[in-house]
């Protein structure tokens, strides 16, 4: 990890370019400058995100962030204003996380809270310790704890419990779960852990479940459910095989 700070915008390009030379991530974090007289951002949500970006950062094998202070929009002398009209970043409000490229700004973390990380609006990639919950289009999620997405998701990796509400292609899970709720289409989901309850609602292709059992499986509403594996530790063989057809079941137990 390494961290850089532009004081000045006129230095900004060149500070961009040098991280970007690392070929690692690159996230630059826009932060309200710190007040004079106490040491501290004048922006009460920046403090309270500050460790909670750090933490998710630090997940990262290796990373670059670029920490960007930004006086208050009612100055309208200061030279930070030009992160606000610049084209390619118009800075709406502050804490911003934006991951950073060759092509310039590829996605940014908006609203982000105490307790978790509050998204709103389209994201490439979001990694977070902690609870998430995410209002729009995602590429990929990845996430330590508990998430709730709503909107259309391509994949989402996620260690921990999983409630998602809306179309998905791909959903990993790693870790035990204890209750998987699904309203909505979903192509496929791979679980590596044990589950106790899948309750599930919309149209499903494929549940493949690696390492664990599934004690219960409650459906609604579906169509067809492809082929259910279950793995268990080594010197057991455990297979079961759900077939759902118009919302019928049929299950086969071999040891």
């Amino acid at each position: 990890m390494r961290s850089f700070r532009v004081d000045n915008p006129l230095e900004f390009d060149n500070t961009i370019n040098y991280a970007l030379g690392f070929q690692d991530p690159v996230f630059v974090l826009f932060f309200g400058r710190e007040l004079p007289e106490t040491g501290v951002s004048y922006c009460p949500d920046c403090v309270k995100a500050d460790p909670i970006i750090r933490e998710a950062l630090s997940t990262l094998p290796e990373y670059t962030l670029v920490e960007v202070p930004v006086d208050r929009k009612t100055m309208s002398d200061s030279p930070t204003l030009i992160y606000r009209t610049r084209e390619d970043i118009k800075l709406t409000a502050v804490p911003t996380l934006a991951k950073w490229t060759n092509d310039g700004m590829v996605s940014r973390i908006k609203d982000i809270v105490v307790g978790g990380i509050v998204v709103v609006g389209g994201i490439d990639e979001v990694v977070v310790i902690g609870g998430i919950v995410v209002v729009g289009g995602i590429d990929e999620v990845v996430v330590g704890g508990g998430i709730v997405v709503v909107g259309g998701i391509d994949e989402v990796v996620v260690i921990g419990g999983i409630v998602v509400v809306g179309g998905i292609d791909e959903v990993v899970v790693g870790g035990g779960i204890d209750e998987v709720v699904i309203v909505g289409g979903i192509d496929e989901v791979v679980v590596g852990g044990g589950i106790d309850e899948v309750v599930i609602v919309g149209g499903i292709d494929e549940i493949v479940v690696i390492g664990g059992g599934i004690d219960e499986v409650v459906v609604g509403g579906m169509d067809t459910l492809g082929k259910m594996k279950v793995g268990v530790p080594v010197g057991d063989l455990v297979g079961l095989l759900v077939d759902l057809v118009n919302v019928s079941v049929r299950l086969e137990v071999w040891v």
